[in-house]
């Protein structure tokens, strides 16, 4: 019992870091995704882009953090800066970035027309030739 305080304090900490995981420990990368996160989650693209930025600067692992940052700037139309976003999610996350191109229920469906699609899609067809994204949508 007398450790119920110290329990109830921690059962928080404990239950939030369940539900986020980062590609990185530094805790400025830490703050700048969950900055960005929390604008992006807002709808607050210009506002989450520097945040976002700012984290890559630390470690571009994050699929995640290069697939938002590159969702906000589609949304603003800034499509260079998004193709050139996604096509870092292309070359270092293919297979997490493939599912999405070939998607047709996908975010980036309705920008196919303002991106250079074709190089995106082969991305795709080189990197997983017998990738059958249907197939996996309808098993799992």
């Amino acid at each position: 019992m007398k450790h119920l305080p110290t329990l109830l304090f921690f059962l928080p900490c404990l239950a939030f870091s369940q539900t986020k995981s980062y590609v990185s420990i530094n805790p400025i990368y830490i703050r700048n995704v969950d900055a960005a996160d929390e604008f992006f989650e807002a709808g607050s693209d210009r506002e989450a882009i520097p945040f976002y930025l700012n984290a890559l600067q630390i470690t571009e692992e994050a699929f995640r953090s290069k697939y938002r940052l590159a969702t906000c700037y589609l949304n603003l139309r800034e499509f260079a800066s998004a193709y050139a976003w996604l096509q870092k999610c292309a070359e270092q996350h293919p297979t997490e970035f493939c599912e999405m191109v070939l998607d047709e229920e996908s975010f980036l469906y309705k920008y196919r027309p303002y991106l250079e699609w074709r190089p995106l899609q082969m991305e795709c067809t080189d990197a997983t030739p017998k990738f059958n994204f249907q197939l996996k949508k309808r098993t799992g």
